[in-house]
């Protein structure tokens, strides 16, 4: 092999050099007439996502419902060290989001992890999740009857749920972006 074909193999095995911003306590659950308490994001370009939440009879039950405002957005049920990005989203349990209401149950004393997806663009025609879209987690608990965020984090393109990690790109498709010059160059011969 010329070293000039092992130059693109060693840089696709190589961390990206450009790292995905990461917003942090970026999650909050605030009054915000005329819904009442709302999980809202408060950096941007997060912050048209807002969702309703509602105690139910239950006093450690809530359920959000959707409250569109500028872009689509949807809400998860994820647990610690998970990764949430645009290739696994969508399998996720929904909390709320394109007019679902769903519940919540955390008891007293304990803690829960809410995922997010946020539309980067606000694009109102296309409900489409991208894979530059804003993808995060908040966790929350319950304090004097109220659910509260504790903390929260986000970023472009994905995080891992409980950090302030942005996942890796995998290892076999970063092999194959930097083999396809040298099997390219094979194939003039």
């Amino acid at each position: 092999m010329k070293p000039s074909h092992l130059l693109p193999v060693l840089c696709a095995l190589m961390t990206p050099g450009t790292e995905a911003a990461v917003y942090i306590n970026d999650a909050v659950i605030l009054d915000y007439p005329p819904f009442g308490q709302s999980f809202t994001l408060s950096q941007s370009p997060n912050g048209f996502v807002l969702v309703e939440i509602n105690k139910l009879s239950n006093a450690f039950q809530f359920e959000f419902v959707y409250r569109g405002i500028a872009g689509f957005y949807g809400l998860f049920s994820v647990t610690s060290g998970e990764e949430l990005s645009y290739l696994n989203a969508s399998s996720k349990p929904t909390l709320g989001g394109f007019g679902a209401g769903n519940t919540l149950t955390i008891g007293s004393g304990q803690n829960a992890y809410i995922g997010y997806w946020s539309q980067r663009t606000g694009k109102l025609a296309s409900p489409t999740m991208e894979a530059n879209d804003i993808f995060g987690w908040a966790k929350v608990s319950v304090s004097g009857g109220e659910l509260v965020v504790t903390e929260s984090a986000s970023s472009d393109g994905g995080i891992i749920v409980g950090t302030q990690t942005v996942p890796e790109p995998s290892g076999p498709v970063l092999l194959g972006i930097g083999l396809t010059p040298f099997l390219l160059g094979r194939r003039r011969k």
